[in-house]
């Protein structure tokens, strides 16, 4: 199953910014027990690509590399073994590089001038951010108007009370964001309640399949 795919399925992708890197081993084994198959590692730590290694070993797990914003990170995150990248923003050379590498890429989008930039580089999923910052629910329901062929993956501001309608919604497939995987419960190695955590949102999205 190809990353874009398994999201679709998933219908949730955990960010998760590791400050230890013997967190990571652990955590991806917490979520593909608890029943998700996939993680976004954050380049907002020095040990991204590392971490990104170490998921990559995990069986059953798609690792993204989140918070790419360089040619070069993309880069280190696909030599590392990211399945797939993810960007903040729209930057044609993190693009055309991921392109070049055949791997697939989301980049960040807000305005719908960023979005026809996207639809020339022949995207048809992006990551609207900062979701709640630009209008969350009602935004993406205006953009769905004349942008009926795109997808979009909600990240910022994303939480238990609000995922569930985002992803009502035709033009979401997938939600993006730290809830599930709170920093507090890595760093404390709680990994039996991140287990819950992700059981419990897994089984609100099953209800409403």
């Amino acid at each position: 199953m190809n990353p874009i795919s398994l999201l679709q399925k998933e219908k949730v992708l955990p960010l998760v910014t590791f400050k230890e890197i013997e967190h990571v081993a652990p955590l991806c084994q917490t979520l593909v027990s608890a029943g998700l198959n996939c993680i976004e590692i954050a380049y907002r730590s020095e040990l991204a690509t590392e971490a990104i290694s170490i998921a990559s070993k995990q069986k059953d797990l798609l690792v993204g590399a989140g918070t790419v914003i360089t040619p070069d990170q993309a880069m280190e995150a696909i030599n590392a073994g990211a399945q797939l990248i993810i960007a903040p923003g729209l930057n044609s050379d993190v693009i055309n590089y991921c392109k070049e590498k055949g791997i697939p890429v989301i980049p960040g989008v807000c305005t719908p001038t960023e979005i026809t930039n996207a639809i020339g580089h022949g995207l048809e999923y992006l990551k609207f951010f900062p979701s709640e910052s630009f209008g969350g629910i009602k935004t993406l329901k205006a953009i769905g108007g004349p942008f009926p062929n795109i997808q979009f993956m909600p990240a910022g501001g994303i939480n238990p009370s609000n995922f569930m309608d985002y992803l009502s919604l035709s033009q979401v497939f997938c939600c993006s964001g730290s809830w599930m995987v709170k920093p507090e419960h890595i760093e404390t190695q709680d990994f039996e309640q991140i287990k819950k955590n992700c059981i419990q949102i897994l089984q609100s999205i099953n209800e409403e399949a």
